[in-house]
């Protein structure tokens, strides 16, 4: 009896290479505005990246859809949708294009030569950190003043160059979670910013260095976000609910 082996030689399998873009969102594009799920396409340093049906983009506090995206900045919730514009507003090549540009995060495979996307993150100026003092809370535009810390004796006019010099906070909170809703804000008239941008109604933006969430105070008595805990000197460390 005869027997004959035959050997095959051992073939690696070739993944598809994959790829991490980061940049500004130079065009953006919904393939069937008529689709909830549509996909579309985003070009980003250049490349363009297919966004495939069903993706959801992860924004700072929400996911969306790209058909959401390009509801505009109020796209509503259902079945009170706001209708899909022609451009989202988002890209460098809309008109008018953004007063700041908007920046996307994009990883995902290159298939057959093209870039396809599995993740994709917007934001608007990421590496913009800041830190400071709050050196004052405005109750009636909803907003804190975080700049150099407040001394002792501070002659009314260094008091007011160093609130100049402040940075003005405010929270994109449409639903007034942690604060002043972002209508009331302004007078109860139509908010100018960005609801698809907005904070997460159930995790807490805001907290102190220990973990305790925070909120911006509606009124001097708001009992939902009350003084004690924000207690003045010298209790100004101490982020706890009530006495201990």
């Amino acid at each position: 009896m005869l027997l004959a082996a035959l050997a095959w030689p051992a073939v690696a399998q070739t993944p598809n290479p994959s790829f991490a873009l980061i940049g500004h969102i130079e065009q953006l594009q919904l393939d069937q505005p008529g689709n909830p799920l549509s996909g579309g396409k985003v070009r980003v340093k250049g490349v363009e990246v297919t966004l495939p049906r069903n993706l959801l983009l992860t924004m700072p506090g929400q996911y969306l859809t790209l058909n959401d995206l390009f509801r505009g900045p109020h796209p509503g919730t259902a079945p009170a949708l706001a209708p899909v514009r022609p451009q989202s507003g988002l890209a460098l090549a809309d008109t008018p294009a953004p007063r700041v540009p908007f920046e996307i995060n994009v990883i995902g495979n290159i298939v057959n030569g093209e870039y396809i996307a599995a993740v994709a993150r917007i934001f608007q100026v990421e590496l913009g950190i800041g830190a400071g003092f709050v050196r004052a809370i405005d109750l009636a535009k909803g907003e804190l003043l975080v700049g150099a810390r407040p001394e002792a004796g501070e002659s009314p006019a260094a008091k007011a160059a160093r609130d100049a010099a402040a940075a003005r906070v405010r929270l994109n909170d449409p639903e007034g979670a942690y604060g002043k809703r972002n209508a009331d804000k302004f007078g109860g008239g139509a908010s100018p910013l960005d609801d698809r941008f907005s904070v997460d109604p159930d995790n807490p933006p805001v907290v102190a260095l220990t973990g305790f969430p925070m909120c911006i105070p509606r009124s001097a008595a708001d009992p939902q976000c009350p003084a004690s805990n924000r207690a003045p000197a010298p209790d100004a460390t101490r982020f706890t609910c009530g006495p201990t």
